[in-house]
């Protein structure tokens, strides 16, 4: 299962980078477009908040002290827990930067659960990858906060612990219902040009962090009982949520289990004021992406939301540890069908009108 893991860990850097480095070209802006003052954010001297004692008792149930019988990794500083089919993993990257960031990962192994949620969520390789999980249209394939008998609200109360321990107390959640027409749906992808089923929870797979068990078994329809919420976190400070992919946490919990069975994201960072900048208006940012997309008529797009948030690109992060204001607009284009179809979404940074785009 190590080889799994691996890869899931290097899919989440692969998914961040992908999201803040894609850059388009730089516009001008002139001191007309600019309007009132926003904060600049800067990472802290204390880096993290949270807790490793807190959160191995939460999704272990036991003291790091007892955890640590069980960490097959021993590494200094990094973590990776296996008891019971349960797996807890702290991994730091890019521990010799300033500004290094920390991927927490939880999986239950039991009947392969976490891992089939997982792989429904990351089927790369498919005609509708859900690398698109960081997208807007996200939304597009599960429309849905509540599920039949369940409510986002239990979700995000259940959860609520865990999101704590994380140091995602202050942060916007997102909720998605994972209805069984929707999971079945999408489970049918394409891999090295082959029709494949990503399969459900297999109550048959006893074995774990066994891999090749898991790939002679034929995959399992998922039912009713397989429902689930997809809870996307993102801090909050100053007001607005951070949307970044080094600052994000998502969790799928099912109601049926009663329990998270799949976690991953990485810890949020302790953020500072660091002065003002004039930023540009709402009016202007959205000229900016219809520029970009090549749209000069506001009848061929319909704008979603427009909203301030604070966001980075790696470079600009890594040196300097700031996060800026970026106007983020959701949109669909209508020039075809298809454009019509999934919503986008686009960060214009704020200050500089310079554009990144959640479409990679």
């Amino acid at each position: 299962m190590k080889k799994k893991i691996n890869i899931s860990i290097l899919q989440f850097i692969m998914l961040t980078l992908a999201l803040t480095g894609c850059q388009l070209q730089k516009q001008e802006i002139t001191s007309q477009d600019k309007v009132e003052p926003v904060e600049i954010m800067h990472i802290g001297k204390d880096n993290y908040n949270y807790d490793i004692e807190r959160f191995t008792k939460q999704f272990m149930g036991m003291s790091l002290n007892d955890a640590e019988k069980y960490d097959i990794r021993n590494l200094n500083g990094s973590y990776q827990f296996q008891k019971n089919g349960l797996e807890l993993i702290f991994s730091p990257i890019d521990e010799k930067e300033k500004y290094h960031t920390t991927v927490v990962t939880f999986y239950n192994h039991n009947e392969n659960v976490g891992p089939a949620y997982e792989t429904l969520i990351y089927q790369e390789e498919t005609v509708d990858s859900f690398v698109k999980y960081y997208q807007a249209s996200l939304r597009d394939y599960f429309p849905k906060e509540n599920l039949e008998n369940y409510s986002k609200e239990d979700a995000i109360s259940f959860c609520k612990p865990y999101a704590e321990a994380l140091g995602y107390g202050n942060s916007e959640v997102t909720v998605f219902a994972m209805r069984e027409q929707e999971l079945q749906d999408i489970s049918t992808g394409r891999h090295a040009g082959k029709q494949i089923l990503y399969g459900a929870p297999d109550p048959g797979c006893k074995l774990v962090y066994r891999e090749s068990e898991l790939e002679e078994r034929k995959p399992v329809a998922w039912e009713k009982k397989d429902e689930a919420f997809l809870l996307l976190y993102r801090p909050l400070k100053g007001g607005y949520k951070i949307d970044w992919g080094e600052q994000e946490y998502h969790m799928v919990y099912v109601p049926a289990r009663n329990e998270i069975v799949y976690a991953n994201g990485e810890l949020p960072f302790v953020l500072e004021t660091s002065g003002q900048e004039n930023i540009i208006s709402s009016e202007t940012a959205l000229s900016k992406v219809m520029q970009a997309n090549g749209i000069s008529n506001k009848e061929n797009i319909e704008v979603i939301s427009t909203e301030m948030v604070y966001s980075s690109d790696l470079k600009q992060f890594y040196e300097s540890g700031l996060l800026h204001p970026y106007w983020k607009i959701n949109f669909k284009t209508k020039r075809s069908r298809q454009d019509s179809v999934l919503t986008k979404s686009t960060l214009v940074n704020a200050i500089t009108g310079q554009l990144s785009t959640y479409d990679y």
